[in-house]
């Protein structure tokens, strides 16, 4: 999201990891959807080695909806809010300090993935983050999973659920939320995260923690590496669903902006944030 992740350079591309977030829907008359238990995943996420998170994400699934709160540097306000609507297939992103809102759909996403991939491919700089020949593994002790293309590398290890019947509507947001990084030229490009979900789901596990790690290709610059560390919790508090309903008001409250407004909001929201660190 615009959120849920860390900004690190890495030639021409800033490499962005984060593992989920959300959505939410108008209530119009639709098909009922399959009922799904509510559930919620925090993630840390760490950069390098550090001890210390960048922010912590509260990711909670509830009525056919997706919420990510994003909270950094400690904070105990979210700085955004990412709602998945499952059952429209669209993403709201919140700003919570500017109090504006962009709405992206599927197909919006498909279109500037289909961009990216074309410009990243021509640069040799960043030809690796679309190489689609990827080499898989799994080690069924410790339910570890790994892809690698020679530059970019992720290592999985995961659990099975208790409940099943979660891998629905996890596997769904998964995809769906590792698209989002395409709105924001400061976030990894989605390509390997995307194959990456495609082995953890053929497994049927869910991540409780994965590693990255990006080859610099120089010997003067050091490699990227991030991490992040996933905790589910099979029920919602009183605080998460207080959570969610600030989340829907404000979805309905802030006004919405096109893409390139929403992203120099987001820009000056980060410089703010790193002036106070």
């Amino acid at each position: 999201m615009l959120s849920n992740s860390r900004w690190i350079a890495f030639p021409a591309v800033l490499v962005w990891i984060t593992l989920l977030s959300g959505r939410i829907c108008c209530g119009q008359n639709e098909s009922p959807q399959p009922a799904f238990p509510d559930f919620k995943i925090e993630s840390q996420v760490f950069i390098d080695r550090d001890h210390t998170p960048v922010c912590i994400n509260q990711t909670m699934f509830n009525a056919g909806l997706v919420i990510d709160l994003q909270f950094k540097n400690g904070a105990n306000h979210p700085s955004e809010i990412c709602i998945y609507d499952s059952r429209n297939r669209k993403f709201i992103l919140l700003n919570i300090e500017k109090q504006i809102r962009l709405n992206v759909d599927q197909l919006q996403l498909l279109r500037i993935a289909e961009a990216m991939k074309q410009e990243l491919r021509n640069s040799e700089t960043t030809q690796a983050l679309v190489f689609e020949n990827f080499e898989e593994d799994f080690q069924q002790k410790g339910n570890v999973v790994s892809v690698s293309n020679g530059v970019v590398s992720y290592v999985s290890r995961g659990i099975r659920p208790s409940v099943d019947s979660i891998l629905v509507p996890y596997y769904e947001f998964l995809d769906q939320y590792a698209m989002i990084a395409v709105t924001d030229p400061q976030r990894m490009p989605p390509f390997a995260r995307l194959k990456l979900n495609q082995t953890i789901k053929k497994y049927g596990l869910v991540p409780a923690s994965i590693e990255l790690t990006v080859k610099s290709g120089n010997s003067n610059r050091a490699n990227v590496e991030a991490s992040s560390q996933h905790t589910i919790s099979m029920s919602l508090t009183s605080q998460d669903l207080d959570r969610i309903k600030f989340a829907k008001k404000s979805w309905t409250q802030f006004r919405q902006v096109e893409l390139p407004e929403y992203l120099n909001a987001s820009v000056a929201s980060r410089d703010t944030l790193s002036r106070k660190r």
